[in-house]
């Protein structure tokens, strides 16, 4: 027999803690969102599943850490959805995305430093010009304007894909 555990609220009110079925299966409650119930975000009764998540407005689709030390873009660590990075010159890269936006109507975010100068930040610019459903073209400055590669880069893009 399945079990369960139970816990008084008072005034005769009790709240089901556990739930445990006998053959181990998992209890499912509701239904689980389709792709267009997580695009809208709007629903509170759904249930979101490992893949759907990807398709949430507030879900970043890609990120990356590189270096580009020496004008070698390097991606460091764990990246998601960037296939490669074109060195187009000093402080110039092209992102490429392994899966495309649905349009050039998405976000990048980026920050850049170079350690072997702490007390200076470079920013990241990112011209929308330039990007494609396929790619983000992006930019590493100094803190005068001047394009600079970086030591650290770190970009994160939010969009429909």
């Amino acid at each position: 027999a399945d079990s369960a555990i139970f816990l008084s609220l008072g005034s005769g009110n009790w709240r089901c803690e556990n739930y445990y079925r006998k053959d181990g299966t998992a209890l499912v409650g509701g239904t689980a969102a389709t792709q267009a119930e997580m695009e809208t975000a709007t629903s509170t009764t759904v249930n979101v599943t490992p893949g759907r998540t990807q398709y949430h407005p507030g879900v970043a689709k890609a990120f990356v850490y590189f270096t580009s030390v020496a004008t070698v873009p390097t991606i460091q660590g764990t990246a998601y959805n960037v296939s490669s990075i074109t060195d187009n010159g000093v402080g110039d890269f092209t992102l490429n995305w392994t899966t495309a936006f649905s349009s050039i109507n998405y976000v990048v975010v980026g920050i850049a430093s170079n350690t072997a100068d702490p007390n200076t930040n470079l920013g990241v610019v990112c011209p929308r010009a330039a990007w494609a459903a396929g790619s983000a073209r992006i930019f590493t400055l100094n803190q005068t304007g001047g394009a600079q590669d970086s030591l650290f880069v770190n970009i994160v893009a939010f969009g429909d894909q």
